[in-house]
């Protein structure tokens, strides 16, 4: 068959499978009295999303064995993250799990091209907090 028998964005349904309420953070600096910066974070609101694992793995870090759990996560597009070079400060709640987001994605309908319509954020679960 030489393409869709339907709009190929048929084959996502986003109001179907965002099905997760999921809370976005920021990385924020903030200075100290004494003239210092401490790292805070700060809430940017709750998004729906689709919520997809794609890998774990497992690795001894300082002598204790930790696991790390990857996953995809699809919103509907958000001007936030239009420069998708500072994925690194950001990180997103669900269900009291923390996942920092590794990099985004800008799609257009079909989820294959750069475009204006979704953003996929690979995350992963599991990682180190600042302190």
């Amino acid at each position: 068959m030489a393409g869709c028998a339907k709009k190929c964005s048929d084959l996502f349904n986003f109001t179907a499978e965002a099905t997760h309420r999921i809370e976005l953070f920021s990385y924020t600096t903030v200075e100290t009295a004494t003239g210092g910066q401490d790292i805070t974070a700060a809430s940017l609101g709750d998004l729906w999303a689709a919520m997809r694992p794609t890998s774990g793995r497992e690795l001894f870090i300082y002598g204790d064995l930790k696991s790390r759990v990857s996953s995809v996560v699809t919103i509907r597009y958000n001007a936030t993250f239009k420069n998708t070079r500072d994925a690194a400060k950001y990180y997103i709640e669900y269900d009291g799990r923390v996942f920092a987001v590794k990099y985004i994605k800008n799609l257009d309908d079909t989820l294959k091209s750069e475009g204006k319509d979704y953003q996929q954020l690979i995350v992963e679960e599991n990682e180190p907090e600042f302190t």
